[in-house]
């Protein structure tokens, strides 16, 4: 398991470590936005509590485990692309372990992807029109 580290989260981490002696657990400092990213493409699966993680995961087909009790992302849960676990080692595990996704639920939620394509194409018509070029 590879973990990015947030700020916060490292003086509790090394509490840990020290405790538990982490040994399948590659904790890194924290990442850029296109590191996250990377990682997270290349993931089997992505554990997080955080908002933004489980959409990205869901747009990159990197089925998510979300600790917590409601997302804000509701149209990520069917076909079990983001599952909510409890804030509970056992239930993460299981919900890691247990939850497979059904691939054609899966849905082009957010776009195709061409987005900077399209507003770059109407802009530049845009500026045609008004004889700038």
């Amino acid at each position: 398991m590879i973990f990015p580290v947030h700020p916060r989260t490292k003086k509790l981490i090394g509490e840990l470590d020290q405790k538990y002696r982490y040994q399948n657990i590659c904790f890194l400092e924290p990442v850029s936005y296109k590191e996250m990213l990377w990682l997270t493409s290349h993931a089997e699966k992505v554990v997080t509590d955080s908002g933004g993680l489980q959409k990205e995961a869901y747009i990159l087909k990197t089925p998510c485990v979300t600790v917590r009790d409601q997302t804000e992302w509701v149209e990520t849960l069917p076909g079990g692309f983001n599952i909510l676990a409890a804030p509970d080692k056992k239930d993460i595990l299981s919900k890691l372990n247990n939850t497979r996704q059904d691939w054609s639920m899966h849905k082009a939620l957010y776009g195709a992807g061409n987005a900077g394509t399209i507003i770059t194409e109407l802009l530049e018509k845009n500026e045609t029109d008004k004889g700038i070029y």
